[in-house]
């Protein structure tokens, strides 16, 4: 999916959310929960939305498992921009979310990040078992999907457990 077609699709969400948000205000306001992950895209989608629109568009940024739980316990957003597919499906599956409104907006990959770039000449996994690796962020498994998927990633080259000690777990990938 293209950029243009993301901002098309995103456009018309930010829309449907401000335009439901409060029906009595002349500009109205939309609140959205963001995944870590797709912030800094959707607060540029926003303030687009909102020089072209009239409305604002309030953004909270944060792990998807943290806003799901919110969401479940009545927190008002507007829409919900998630990093995985399972906990809107799940929201929609108890009513809570409009049926048939998921899809899919972009798709993630996981990367390995250091601030020396000489670390990661051969870019693989065994590095970060190197000495000059001190410590490991990654967002809570628990929470946030891409913590969840390096954790997998982690598990299955069997360097999981080993690493336990150099892990910095973040609230989400934003924090990591």
């Amino acid at each position: 999916m293209n950029h243009h077609r993301i901002s098309r699709i995103l456009f018309a969400a930010f829309w449907l959310a401000a335009s439901h948000a409060a029906p009595q205000a002349a500009a109205e306001q939309a609140t959205i929960a963001v995944a870590a992950n797709f912030s800094l895209p959707a607060a540029e989608l926003a303030a687009g939305f909102a020089r072209h629109s009239g409305h604002e568009v309030v953004i909270a940024s944060g792990a998807t498992g943290q806003f799901y739980a919110q969401i479940l316990n009545g927190a008002p957003y507007d829409l919900f921009l998630a990093a995985d597919q399972h906990r809107p499906m799940l929201l929609e599956q108890a009513g809570i979310a409009v049926a048939g409104t998921r899809f899919t907006y972009a798709t993630g990959t996981l990367v390995l990040w250091s601030s020396s770039p000489d670390l990661l000449e051969d870019a693989s996994l065994e590095i970060l078992d190197s000495a000059h690796v001190r410590h490991i962020a990654i967002a809570n498994p628990a929470l946030a999907p891409y913590g969840a998927a390096a954790r997998a990633l982690l598990e299955n080259s069997g360097q999981w457990l080993r690493l336990r000690p150099k892990l910095a777990i973040a609230q989400s990938v934003g924090q990591a």
